[in-house]
């Protein structure tokens, strides 16, 4: 994925299949600079830091980060749980807020009203769930999420996986909401991430949704070392 600022403004968003496609889309629109977030291999990621034409900035673990943390394992921390915590600190009158990215796998990411980053939680996505089921066990078959079902009982072996996919991830994301609205107070949540408007969320606060957050933190980062 690529994504254009102007400053803090978002412009436009681009998914590609291959490195080339992307690399072309950044070129054409000339950008004074870039930063790039990468699970490449080493090599591959040099060779798209080459291929760009202008000023690139790589996300690492030594990274200059716009706000203060003590996480034990920086080197293993994902990039994307790095952005989704800069996006939350650069929000004024910046309130205890959780970031719950529901994507491969369920993250959850927390960001004191101190700006410090605490760290959270990290889980097994939707698809990873259903996918589990299948590899791991000698005949339980292959099911694809269906938005519609909302039994707790399965009445088949599909909806009995449905349910305890569907409806346990749904209440597992619940459930941890409710705790950490208990230990922190005056929560804020945001929510992002491939599969965010599939569950049924419940929180005594309001709940915001935005697809783009963890592209608006990279962009913070980016801004917090020009």
């Amino acid at each position: 994925k690529a994504a254009l600022f102007d400053k803090r403004e978002f412009v436009e968003i681009g998914v590609f299949q291959t490195i080339n496609e992307l690399v072309s889309f950044v070129n054409e629109r000339s950008p004074s600079n870039c930063i790039v977030s990468s699970v490449l291999a080493d090599h591959e990621t040099n060779m798209l830091l080459s291929q760009l034409e202008q000023t690139s900035f790589l996300l690492a673990a030594n990274s200059k980060l716009p706000f203060n943390t003590n996480y034990q394992t920086l080197n293993s921390l994902g990039k994307d749980r790095i952005a989704n915590a800069a996006f939350v600190s650069s929000k004024k009158n910046l309130r205890n807020t959780l970031v719950i990215d529901a994507g491969t796998c369920l993250k959850f990411d927390l960001v004191t009203e101190h700006n410090d980053y605490l760290g959270g939680s990290i889980g097994p996505g939707l698809e990873m769930r259903f996918t589990a089921l299948n590899n791991y066990t000698g005949k339980l078959p292959l099911v694809r999420f269906e938005k519609e079902y909302e039994s707790l009982v399965g009445n088949s072996t599909q909806n009995s996986i449905l349910s305890g996919v569907k409806i346990g991830m749904q209440e597992e994301i619940n459930g941890l909401i409710a705790r950490y609205e208990r230990d922190f107070s005056d929560l804020t949540i945001f929510i992002t991430g491939g599969d965010l408007d599939k569950f049924e969320l419940k929180s005594k606060n309001t709940i915001f949704a935005d697809r783009l957050i963890t592209l608006k933190g990279l962009n913070e980062i980016l801004i917090h070392n020009l």
